[in-house]
């Protein structure tokens, strides 16, 4: 069998909310291939492939490359608040294992921002409200990227970096396919920055 197919709307794991979703399929003894997924999603464009083995040990692998997402629209798909998160991401993703096997799924992501811009935890954005230090009131994003690598039943996180001009978030650990997450972080600020503070932002913050 072939053809092709479209949906207007679906729903990923109820986060995820594309649009326009498109491509062509073949199905040929026990392989469903799809070579050229596309659609829209928040704004921007995602193009994937896919293809699976439905015998004795079902076996599955897809790509998928993502450009130009709104951070506010996909926060709000998603059901989180969405005020003051501006910006884009791109990134890519690739996963094979057995349906439903979380053991067996091995792959990895990348994700980076572009233009971003966010309101930062209470703690830092009250300490930017006390001193009137406007970077800290909103973090401004000259770079972000996120490196993740998926194998043995979890999600490892290589590396976040989140950075402004004077303040560098990074981090990395663990997330389960549950949700659970368990991440190390540091918090950097330069010089200028920790004098503007009174040195509250030093080895106790």
């Amino acid at each position: 069998a072939h053809g092709t197919f479209l949906a207007g709307t679906a729903i990923i794991g109820n986060i995820i909310k594309p649009t326009n979703l498109s491509g062509s399929f073949t199905w040929q003894n026990t392989i469903l291939d799809m070579p050229n997924i596309s659609a829209s999603l928040a704004g921007g464009l995602v193009s994937a492939v896919f293809k699976m083995s439905s015998g004795e040990q079902p076996l599955f692998s897809t790509s998928v490359a993502a450009h130009d997402i709104s951070l506010a629209r996909l926060a709000a798909d998603a059901g989180f608040n969405p005020e003051g998160t501006e910006g884009q991401v791109s990134g890519t993703f690739t996963l094979t294992g057995s349906p439903g096997t979380e053991s067996t799924y091995k792959g990895t992501a990348r994700l980076e921002c572009s233009k971003a811009r966010m309101l930062p935890i209470d703690p830092i954005r009250q300490l930017g409200d006390m001193f009137q230090i406007k970077e800290l009131q909103v973090l401004e994003l000259g770079a972000a990227h996120a490196d993740l690598t998926i194998a043995n039943g979890k999600i490892s996180v290589d590396d976040i970096t989140l950075a402004t001009d004077n303040v560098i978030m990074d981090a990395k650990g663990f997330s389960s396919f549950d949700g659970n997450l368990n991440l190390k972080a540091r918090f950097h600020v330069s010089d200028d920055l920790h004098r503007k503070t009174g040195r509250i932002l030093g080895k106790k913050f």
